[in-house]
C-alpha cells in the first residue's frame, strides 16, 4: 500500500526557564523530540508507547501541524506537509483529527452533541447544507454505536464511554486518513476500554483509517497495533512489527515497559 505518514530525523526543543535550569542541569533546551523517524502505513496502527514525559505526545503533535517542527519533514500522501500554509494546511486538516485522551474536558460543556461533532463539517466543508451536514453527523453517530437522541444532549448527560463514542464521531465525521488518538481508553472505566478499542478496530476494517494510537500501556498495545515504536527520552528506541517487539524486546526500556504490566499470567493479551 505504501506510507500514508513518514516522519524522517524529527526535531522539536523547547526552551527550559531559568527557573527550571537547575531541575534539567543548566540546559537551555528540552529534546522533546530528537530525531525521530517512523512510516505509518495505509490502514494501519502504528503504536507510539512510552512513559509520560517520553516525547510520543509532541510527535503527535507535529504529526497534526499543532507544532511545528525545529528540523526534520512530515510527509503525507508524498507531500511534505511541514511546508504547507494557508489553504493546503487548512485541506490538511481536513484528513487528519485527533482522539484525545479526556474526554470529559475535549467537548464543550455548553454545546449540543449535535453542534460538536457538527464542529470539523463547520470549518472544513463549505459546500454541505446545514441538513446535509446534520444528516452526516447522525451517520457518524450511528457508526460509533450512539442512538439518534444523543445528538440533542450536552456532554454532562452522557457516560464517559458515550463522551469518547461522541470524540471518534467528531473525528470521523470529515472522513479522514488518519486518526491521532491519544491514550483514548486511560480514563475510561476497565468494563468500557475493550468496548472502545472493538469499536476503533472495527472503523479501521471498515473505512481503511489509518491511526497513530498513542499509550503508555502495553497491555492495551498488541491489541490495537500492527507496529511499535518505543519512546524514551525524545526518541525512538525501539521499532518493528509489535509481536515482535512486546513477545521479545530487545532494548532495556522496552524489557523495563513490559515487565512492569500489572498482570504477569495474562501477559499482553
Amino acid at each position: 500500500m505504501g506510507a500514508l505518514v513518514e516522519a524522517r530525523d524529527l526535531k522539536k526543543y523547547f526552551p527550559v526557564k531559568k527557573g527550571f535550569r537547575q531541575m534539567f542541569k543548566g540546559a537551555e533546551f528540552v529534546k522533546a523530540v530528537d530525531g525521530v523517524s517512523f512510516a505509518l502505513e495505509r490502514g494501519k496502527v502504528l503504536v507510539l508507547a512510552g512513559e509520560s514525559g517520553s516525547g510520543k505526545t509532541t510527535v503527535a503533535r507535529l504529526v497534526l501541524r499543532a507544532i511545528d517542527p525545529d528540523a526534520g519533514s512530515i510527509m503525507f500522501e508524498g507531500n511534505d506537509v511541514t511546508r504547507y500554509e494557508g489553504s493546503q494546511l487548512k485541506h490538511f486538516r481536513a484528513s487528519v483529527h485527533m482522539v484525545y485522551q479526556d474526554p470529559y474536558s475535549s467537548l464543550s460543556p455548553r454545546m449540543k452533541v449535535m453542534d460538536i461533532v457538527m464542529e470539523p463539517l463547520t470549518v472544513h466543508d463549505r459546500k454541505s447544507s446545514k441538513k446535509e451536514k446534520e444528516e452526516k453527523v447522525l451517520i457518524s453517530l450511528d457508526e460509533v454505536r450512539l442512538a439518534p437522541e444523543i445528538a440533542q444532549r450536552l456532554p454532562h448527560m452522557l457516560s464517559g464511554g458515550q463522551r469518547q463514542r461522541v470524540a471518534i464521531a467528531r473525528a470521523l465525521v470529515t472522513k479522514p486518513a488518519l486518526i491521532v488518538a491519544d491514550e483514548p481508553v486511560s480514563m475510561l472505566d476497565v468494563s468500557v476500554r475493550g468496548e472502545i478499542l472493538e469499536l476503533m478496530h472495527g472503523l479501521k476494517a471498515k473505512h481503511g483509517i489509518s491511526y497513530i494510537y498513542i499509550t503508555h500501556d502495553l497491555s492495551t498495545a498488541r491489541y490495537v497495533g500492527d507496529d511499535i515504536a518505543v519512546m524514551n527520552a525524545g526518541r525512538i528506541v525501539e521499532t518493528g512489527p509489535i509481536d515482535k517487539v512486546l513477545l521479545d524486546p530487545e532494548h532495556a526500556y522496552t524489557q523495563s515497559l513490559i515487565a512492569a504490566i500489572p498482570d504477569p499470567d495474562r501477559g499482553l493479551y
